[in-house]
């Protein structure tokens, strides 16, 4: 995983946007957001229900999820999403622009990348774009209300987990009035403001 800044250059969003000095993974966790490092096929072959039972997803600490995430369909909603132009064919370029528009979710965005790579970007505290490279193994988990958006990179390729509390809820709240008005939000920015105490 890297992080860093972008430049906010207006050029294609799959190119790598970046700026130095890299960021240290510690600028994540007072955004709310858990990282970890998983790779696929060194997964621990052990039950999830012994780590974290039926609590939901916000109680559950990354390197935690991350031993156990090929089980965590015996809790959560889960499914598998591949995003190319051979899986999405005429539909590729436009899916890609709808990821990358600014939004926000009422619930949190759990990602496992299985294989590929590509970029999240989510705003800091003082509204900047803050980009995270990720790639076969990472696990990512984005707060409910934190505005971001994603890309794949030049390969154009990326096959990812998802996991949900219950029904998957895709419906993507795009910044404006009413996203800054919600409760999601509002809660957001209280735990952004307090540090995310856990």
């Amino acid at each position: 995983m890297k992080i860093y800044y972008h430049d906010n250059e207006p050029s294609d969003s799959r190119l790598p946007h970046t700026t130095t000095p890299t960021l240290p993974a510690s600028i994540l966790a007072p955004l709310g957001i858990q990282y970890d490092l998983c790779p696929p096929n060194d997964v621990e072959e052990s039950s999830i229900r012994d780590k974290v039972g039926d609590q939901p997803p916000s109680s559950v600490n990354a390197a935690d999820l991350s031993r156990e995430v090929p089980h965590l369909s015996n809790h959560y909603a889960s499914d598998t999403i591949t995003i190319s132009p051979a899986s999405m064919g005429e539909a590729y370029e436009a899916q890609i622009n709808k990821f990358y528009q600014e939004h926000m979710h009422d619930d949190e965005e759990i990602r496992w990348i299985l294989e590929g790579s590509g970029y999240f970007d989510v705003r800091d505290a003082d509204d900047r774009w803050v980009r995270i490279e990720v790639q076969e193994g990472d696990v990512l988990i984005l707060p409910a209300g934190i505005y971001h958006r994603f890309t794949v990179d030049e390969k154009n390729y990326i096959r990812a987990k998802r996991f949900f509390r219950g029904k998957p809820n895709w419906m993507a709240l795009y910044r404006g009035e009413e996203t800054e008005k919600s409760d999601v939000r509002k809660e957001y920015l209280s735990k952004r403001a307090s540090g995310f105490p856990h």
